[in-house]
């Protein structure tokens, strides 16, 4: 299901800015028929103030709760007003933004699905991040911690200003000239996986003057088709952009977006309406991306700093797991988590009120074992573990089970208000998965519990 459509923006903000530029403007005839080039140079250590607004309003379709019902069809509303600071660090060799430092002053989203509404925030923990740039989307992390996978989400969804460089033309132009956007720009703004159709045509219409500055503005015009995370998808663009010619800078973007989900024949089925609107202006030496800011933050992603956060207060569980697993189930009773190459977690929350000690535990394995008729090669005692907040014991075994030869890895975790159990199954080919076992066992927290 779409969790946010990053296409359009305040109308109210857009209507705003573009009336104290009518009132403050000056065209610039004479500039109209000589060629301007319209050109950003990127820079690691340039810093930049964003402020990103956004409205929506439309439909969307859920799937049915039952195979063979009609899906269900509710109306949708929603903003998100997005301010932060962003600091270059690291170019790739075509000149584009590879790795960027940002700080968040706010995230606010607001939404309203059918009858239910839903308000978030970014944890204050996570307010700094470190965004990798991998071909058109963006991956976080934070180097004050974990980040939950909602916060990842809502980052890669967001508008990349970087990338929006490829609005612009590619040689000088004169107004009136027509150029298309790059496809980089046509991921970025529709969130599609696959363009399968489509353009998005550039028109240098004017250049004006406003609180003396010189603005050259483009319209935006074009209709993309593609696949979507939620199916086929057809995107109708229009807006505008300010390119400051004196800063060289990309300074101010307003679209107007309609979005419409697909059936097999090409048909829309649901459908987002919005306003996307974006001010971006150049800083220096911002006391959050400072030199001193970053003096002594670990900036390069690695296995520790990208691992993320899984925390449900319904459930009364937070731990923390390595970003190549994918939590694949939670409910009232177990979470379960998949790794690509086959191993498997299983976190089981003690609701009978018996307490699961390492000893109790390993017998129920063994009986489990038995039953299995699994071949045992390996066992290992139980061993007690430290952990801030309960107590942790461990034990493991290597075994044939059903023609696999896999190692089984247990804890039982006691804490105050009961105890859980871990099941971490790994092909016995792939070892060093059984680390990742660890890292959650050993994060494993009762959200009642300190930290």
């Amino acid at each position: 299901m779409l969790t946010q459509i990053r296409l359009c923006a305040a109308r109210k903000i857009a209507y705003a800015y573009t009336l104290s530029l009518i009132w403050a403007w000056t065209l610039v005839p004479q500039e109209a028929g000589h060629p301007v080039t319209l050109r950003e140079e990127l820079a690691v250590g340039q810093q930049y103030q964003v402020r990103c607004r956004v409205s929506l309003q439309g439909t969307l379709r859920l799937p049915p709760e039952k195979e063979g019902a009609p899906p269900t069809v509710l109306p949708f509303t929603g903003k998100s007003q997005i301010d932060y600071v962003e600091r270059i660090l690291e170019l790739g060799s075509g000149n584009e933004v590879r790795r960027t430092f940002r700080v968040y002053e706010r995230m606010h989203f607001h939404r309203v699905l059918g009858k239910q509404e839903q308000t978030s925030e970014l944890r204050p923990l996570a307010r700094r991040m470190v965004l990798v740039r991998h071909r058109h989307l963006e991956v976080p992390f934070s180097p004050d911690g974990p980040l939950l996978w909602s916060e990842i989400d809502r980052v890669r969804t967001d508008v990349f200003p970087p990338a929006l460089v490829g609005l612009l033309p590619k040689a000088a132009v004169r107004v009136g000239d027509k150029w298309q956007a790059t496809s980089q720009v046509l991921f970025e703004l529709t969130d599609l996986e696959q363009i399968i159709q489509g353009q998005l045509e550039c028109r240098f219409e004017r250049i004006v003057v406003q609180a003396s500055a010189r603005l050259a503005q483009v319209s935006l015009e074009g209709t993309m088709t593609g696949m979507s995370e939620d199916g086929p998808a057809r995107h109708q663009l229009s807006g505008f952009y300010y390119f400051d010619l004196d800063n060289r800078l990309l300074t101010y973007i307003s679209l107007e977006g309609k979005q419409s989900l697909l059936d097999s024949e090409g048909k829309s089925v649901s459908e987002l309406r919005g306003q996307f609107v974006m001010t971006r202006q150049r800083v220096h030496d911002h006391p959050w991306v400072s030199d001193q800011a970053l003096r002594g933050l670990k900036l390069v992603p690695d296995e520790e700093n990208t691992r993320l956060l899984f925390e449900e207060p319904e459930l009364g569980l937070g731990f923390i797991y390595p970003r190549r697993w994918t939590v694949r189930r939670a409910d009232a009773r177990q979470v379960a988590l998949a790794e690509p190459q086959g191993a498997s977690i299983l976190i089981t929350l003690d609701s009978s009120g018996q307490v699961w000690t390492g000893a109790k535990y390993q017998q129920h394995v063994e009986q489990w074992l038995a039953q299995e008729k699994a071949s045992v090669h390996r066992r290992s005692g139980i061993r007690a573990l430290d952990h801030p907040a309960g107590k942790l014991e461990h034990f493991q075994y290597e075994v044939t089970l059903r023609g696999e030869r896999v190692i089984l890895d247990y804890y039982a975790y006691q804490h105050s208000a009961g105890s859980m159990t871990v099941a971490g199954r790994v092909p016995s080919t792939q070892p060093s998965l059984v680390e990742d076992i660890s890292v959650v066992a050993r994060s494993l927290r009762h959200l009642g519990a300190p930290r």
